[in-house]
């Protein structure tokens, strides 16, 4: 019922933003992005120990599109429309589809390009894995601001609730909920950029995560010891092609971040960057990992 409500909430605003467009096309600006990625993640399992931890390399494509208004001198709405795939080397139960929307409505307060600006962004995705215990949907709503604070150096923070459902639970212990992938996450994240030239960017960013973390056993390790008195969920996990089981349990996520991106030949942006992720799990399960990526996109 509750799943059904928030249904029902976002096709109401998906119509009202319908609404929006056609009333608006007149003054409206079409974007499209196309992005590939090769990354490789340090920890694909989020695990704790070595024996369970397992790396793989990914080829990721993503598609963003969207419609930008200008309702005012000092206000704009962005409806933005995103597709991604991501395909694994080795571990094919976590290939992924997802297909989502989201909506900006942003103001900038006052001319110039030197005013600060906030905004609050809704969307919605849904996710389509290869191994469908993690097929659910993401919502999230969330406030930014950002300011301009040089001829170089652009500065932006946000703060958001999201929310992950799990839509095929399976309990595998009695008493404890089947559904890990079932997530709440209160985050923040700061963001700067500098522009080292019109063709050249240089972003470090740090983010803060607070709420459910989920992590996989794959061998018959200490961690199913570690974890019980922990976790909050737990079901199977074929992902990595064993019997492995995968475990929700309270953390805390500080990711850090750095990115160079410039312009190789007109609208093509050649980008590399690098995301270490340090998670505080509760019960002292902690997990670490790098994730280094090569991007390649095309701006219409």
């Amino acid at each position: 019922m509750y799943y059904k409500h928030r249904r029902k909430i976002v096709f109401s605003f998906a119509t009202l933003f319908a609404s929006t467009i056609l009333l608006s096309s007149a003054h409206a600006e079409g974007f499209l992005t196309l992005e590939t990625k090769l990354k490789y993640d340090s920890n694909l399992t989020n695990a704790r120990f070595l024996q369970d931890q397992v790396g793989d390399m990914a080829t990721v494509i993503n598609v963003t599109g969207g419609k930008y208004f200008q309702l005012s001198d000092s206000n704009s709405l962005t409806v933005t429309g995103d597709f991604s795939s991501e395909l694994y080397n080795t571990y094919h139960g976590m290939n992924n589809l997802s297909l989502g929307g989201s909506t900006t409505l942003k103001r900038k307060w006052g001319l110039g390009l030197y005013q600060p600006w906030t905004a609050i962004t809704l969307s919605t995705t849904r996710l389509d894995y290869n191994n469908n215990v993690r097929d659910g949907w993401l919502h999230k709503v969330m406030i930014s601001g950002g300011k301009r604070v040089s001829e170089h150096w652009d500065i932006w923070a946000d703060v958001s609730l999201q929310k992950r459902t799990q839509n095929n639970s399976s309990v595998i212990a009695p008493g404890i909920s089947g559904s890990p992938f079932e997530l709440f996450n209160k985050v923040a994240t700061l963001d700067a950029v500098y522009a080292f030239s019109e063709s050249t960017f240089f972003m470090l960013g740090y983010q803060w995560r607070r709420g459910d973390v989920v992590a996989t056993a794959i061998t018959n390790s200490p961690i199913h010891a570690v974890f019980d008195p922990v976790t909050t969920a737990e079901t199977a996990d074929n992902a990595f092609g064993v019997d492995g089981e995968a475990y929700r349990l309270k953390g805390t996520t500080h990711t850090f971040g750095a990115k160079i991106n410039t312009t190789i030949y007109q609208d093509y942006v050649l980008g590399l960057e690098y995301q270490r992720y340090i998670t505080h799990g509760n019960g002292g399960n902690n997990y670490y990992k790098s994730v280094p990526a090569l991007t390649l996109s095309y701006h219409f």
